[in-house]
């Protein structure tokens, strides 16, 4: 089972590792705090490429149930590593960025197995069917989702279980973690800042929203979009917007003590975004359990949004616990022999009710 082959590995790199000094900070230094994340030398753009691949990755996948298109599985790797000769980009990415070796390690060869299954049953389009992957309509008939022979739909499991194992991973686990925070912070690099800057600017970079969030919403990305989704019952844009001006401005200033408390503080409001984005698919799939294309579409983003909350350093749910849910609603711990046909409304409602009592929902989770 995945749960236990990655169990070792997994602890490895988020608990415990880093052992690295902090910087003598100087003591109540003084500062300005912007309103918007308007900085001297500030460079993501390697994020801002890997957003765009995973949007052109996704997007290529739905054109089997928009297109009734057949995937090509070089293409689709070469996505994922960023061939540029094979990948077929619209955007312009810089050849040194991709996807592949910026996911969390014991997962990437998982994504290549999936992203390989969905190129290769996508050769003989046929209608889904409990047993069968092809294309499955919700009711209306006006939506068409791809899916596997046990219901859970590729493209939006690649979708956000790539903003778990990459981008919330990276943002959080990595470019806050210890190792890569407590580096040095007083030679800069003109464009990039200095190495503590560039790594919290390159965790920004993975949220994927404006400078100017929340008053600007234009072009929000995976996460980006998630959070503003989220904000309307939860408030928390704002904060987490706050959290990551106050980090920058702090680490500028050489007040580690300020640094750290927004650091910690984008951990718990990320996490936050995505437990209750979680709830709600359990929601909606709950809602439209009757209707089998829609339940899968929405179960398929729940249990990539639960697989993603694995990733935080300082999550809330240990990997058991996470996993324990993802068998609840599928009967497995391997993401690909899940199976969302057989998923039952009361297991949707407790796995629902588990993650608001854990992270703290309750009062919200009926409305999420």
């Amino acid at each position: 089972m995945i749960r236990n082959h990655l169990l070792t590995l997994s602890l490895l790199i988020l608990t415990g590792i880093f052992f690295t000094s902090c910087e003598k900070e100087p003591q109540n230094p003084a500062y300005e705090v912007p309103a918007t994340y308007n900085f001297e030398n500030v460079d993501y753009s390697g994020q801002t490429d890997r957003l765009g691949m995973l949007y052109e990755l996704q997007a290529e996948i739905k054109k089997v149930a928009s297109e009734n298109k057949s995937l090509d599985k070089s293409q689709l790797l070469a996505m994922y590593t960023n061939d540029p000769d094979l990948a077929g980009w619209q955007g312009n990415y810089s050849e040194s960025k991709q996807l592949k070796n910026k996911t969390f390690p014991a997962y990437q060869n998982i994504f290549t197995e999936i992203l390989e299954d969905a190129a290769d049953k996508s050769q003989n389009i046929q209608p889904a069917t409990e047993g069968q992957a092809g294309v499955i309509s919700n009711n209306t008939g006006d939506r068409s989702y791809y899916v596997n022979e046990n219901g859970l739909e590729y493209a939006q499991f690649v979708a956000k279980g790539l903003m778990g194992a990459l981008l919330y991973y990276q943002a959080t686990a990595h470019y806050l973690g210890d190792e890569k925070i407590n580096v040095d912070n007083t030679e800069v690099t003109p464009g990039k800042g200095t190495a503590m800057e560039h790594h919290w600017d390159e965790s920004f970079g993975y949220w994927g929203v404006p400078t100017d969030f929340p008053l600007n919403t234009d072009g929000l990305h995976f996460w980006g979009a998630y959070t503003k989704g989220r904000s309307g019952h939860l408030g928390i844009s704002q904060p987490l917007m706050d959290a990551y001006i106050k980090g920058r401005a702090a680490i500028s200033a050489g007040d580690l003590s300020t640094r750290d408390e927004a650091r910690k503080e984008i951990k718990t409001l990320w996490e936050k975004v995505a437990a209750s984005s979680a709830i709600h698919y359990m929601n909606g799939s709950h809602t439209d359990y009757d209707d089998i294309g829609a339940r899968l579409h929405q179960l398929s983003e729940g249990v990539g949004f639960i697989f993603a909350l694995q990733f935080n350093d300082q999550r809330s749910a240990n990997q058991d616990e996470i996993f324990d849910l993802i068998e609840k609603l599928g009967g497995s711990t391997n993401i690909e022999d899940l199976n969302l046909y057989q998923t039952s409304p009361e297991a949707i409602l407790e796995v629902r009710d588990w993650l608001a009592d854990r992270f703290d929902l309750e009062e919200k989770k009926e409305e999420l």
